[in-house]
């Protein structure tokens, strides 16, 4: 048969060809064949070479469906999948891109024809997501894992499963067991379930744990265990990945995350301001950015549990501002493994046996989705009650923190519960109680603050005037007033906090004010005018404490006896 060739059929072609389910439409060799009733006769035209529908498909995450087409072309048989708006009579032409030859007046038939098709071929729904989603008919469904017949992933991360859940379980509880830190990082890892579900019913932040230390403590070890959980624990396999990206494909990778944890490795392979990074992580999006025709894309969205390690901190390399340090989960030196022989146990362990606990956590806890909130409100107020025990200083970011602390210590209570993970919540509550007190004791905004200043002074007093003297061609800074204060230019002041990390010049000061180690010219205003060289200038004014009027008394001691200048 040759392309739109007519022939006459005969009555048993026609009987024959109406049992088809695609009539009036068949295949004749390469051909689409159309029959055409004239008068009383049938005629069979071919309008087009032969292809077929082989498969639907949606994309879950834009909302887009497509068609796989099977297309005879003059080179051999060809599989593509094009979008449905390509099945217009304005837009079918882009099928000759494709090799697909057919009659233009046609067109309005071969529609017809891809109707029909499509209404026998079998659908799918493709998606990148991992986690939980909320489906307008289905409802709320974890996605990622299981294998459903009209529902494929698609997405980067490996989360196929190898060995059996015993045998996991029976490993953790010989190798991981009695480690807080690695007990710590496998709950965490499972707590991405717990947040992502939350996240379905509540606003969350993400959860960001960072161990660091020496390079021999297990860190690395820690994050193949926690990547484990879910699947394949291999670095680039789409769970573990390293810091050594921009943040731009940082937040790719987390993209369309509301249940599986995310490792990034070796964060000291980065020289960077991690602030915004940590910044973006917490409140689950990424920035705002504009496509090459200036249409504002979609922003990244996810809500999961990310663990990161490095030789260095993450804080450190941030700026001071307190809230960080409620946004992510630092442990120095937290017990990780015991050695390297323990830590090579863990790594070949995980190698074989990955990817089945997650899955059976999630079906635990979606047998109790409902009762999740509630049985966070309990463990948050345990935790207060302990910390009330074993700890006399607060700090400013309590609640904030104990919500952390109780995702964890829930995620392992529901694991020892339920599938018979042995984890010791007593250690793992001491070593998050530990946190919680190095905290209280350095996440003072206003000390810290306050402690810079101080150091500044001592190194550059000699900018400061004492009274109305200051040495010829030395930039003036401030005054020393009486009554143990000091008055820094506003200038000053603000480069002060800066160079020292400190991004908010008026928040600081009101936590200074506060502490009464600040005295404004007013209760409503946070500088006071002060007289420097004759002239009244606005400057924060400073209590000086008492071992830097210490050094100060004795460094003007040398200078009366050098050449009899009054301090």
């Amino acid at each position: 048969m040759k392309l739109f060739e007519t022939i006459k059929l005969t009555f048993t072609q026609v009987e024959e060809i109406k049992k088809l389910s695609t009539y009036p439409f068949y295949r004749e060799g390469e051909c689409l064949m159309y029959v055409n009733k004239q008068e009383k006769c049938y005629f069979a035209r071919a309008i087009s070479e032969f292809f077929s529908v082989t498969q639907i498909t949606r994309d879950m995450e834009a909302g887009i469906y497509s068609d796989d087409l099977s297309i005879c072309t003059s080179l051999g048989e060809e599989t593509v999948s094009v979008f449905r708006s390509v099945f217009s009579k304005k837009n079918f032409q882009e099928l000759n891109q494709y090799g697909l030859r057919y009659d233009n007046s046609a067109i309005p038939l071969l529609l017809k024809y891809i109707a029909i098709s499509e209404g026998q071929a079998p659908s799918v729904t493709k998606y990148k997501s991992v986690g939980w989603v909320q489906q307008e008919q289905e409802g709320t469904k974890f996605f990622g894992l299981s294998l459903m017949d009209s529902f494929q992933y698609v997405g980067e991360k490996d989360l196929t499963s190898i060995g059996s859940l015993n045998d996991y379980v029976a490993e953790v509880n010989r190798l991981v067991v009695g480690h807080a830190g690695l007990e710590i990082s496998l709950a965490t890892s499972l707590s991405a379930a717990v947040i992502g579900l939350l996240s379905t019913q509540q606003p969350m932040e993400s959860l960001m744990i960072h161990f660091f230390g020496t390079s021999s403590c297990g860190k690395t070890t820690a994050l193949q265990l926690a990547a484990s959980v879910w699947g394949n624990p291999e670095m680039g396999k789409g769970i573990l990945s390293s810091w050594n990206a921009t943040d731009n494909a940082l937040l790719t990778k987390l993209n369309n995350n509301y249940g599986v944890v995310a490792c990034f490795d070796e964060s000291s392979s980065m020289q960077r301001d991690f602030s915004k990074i940590i910044y973006a992580i917490s409140q689950n999006t990424g920035k705002a950015r504009l496509s090459k025709d200036c249409q504002l894309q979609k922003e990244r969205k996810f809500c999961t549990s990310i663990i990161s390690s490095g030789e260095n901190s993450l804080l450190a390399a941030s700026n001071k501002n307190a809230g960080l340090r409620a946004r992510l989960l630092e442990f120095f030196n937290a017990p990780l493994t015991e050695n390297a022989e323990h830590s090579d146990a863990i790594k070949q362990f995980v190698k074989t046996q990955h990817g089945t606990l997650g899955a059976e956590f999630v079906t635990a806890l979606a047998s109790q989705k409902d009762s999740v909130a509630n049985m966070m409100q309990k463990w948050e107020k345990k935790l207060k009650k302990e910390l009330k025990k074993k700890l006399t200083r607060e700090c400013i970011l309590e609640d904030r923190l104990i919500f952390k602390y109780a995702i964890i210590l829930l995620t392992a209570s529901i694991t020892r519960d339920q599938l018979g993970v042995h984890f010791d919540l007593g250690g793992m509550e001491n070593c998050l109680i530990s946190h919680y007190r190095s905290l209280a004791f350095e996440n003072n905004l206003g000390m810290n603050a306050y402690d810079q200043i101080m150091e500044w002074l001592v190194k550059n007093a000699s900018h400061i005037m004492l009274k109305d003297y200051l040495p010829a061609s030395t930039p003036v800074e401030g005054i020393f007033l009486s009554g143990n204060k000091v008055a820094l230019l506003k200038g000053t002041f603000e480069k002060i906090l800066h160079d020292s990390g400190f991004t908010d010049t008026k928040v600081v000061a009101q936590e200074l004010k506060r502490l009464n180690l600040l005295i404004p010219e007013s209760p409503d205003r946070l500088t006071a005018r002060v007289v420097i060289n004759r002239i009244k200038v606005p400057c924060y004014r400073l209590k000086i404490n008492s071992e830097v009027i210490n050094w100060l008394n004795a460094q003007a001691e040398q200078k009366i006896k050098g050449n009899d200048l009054e301090f």
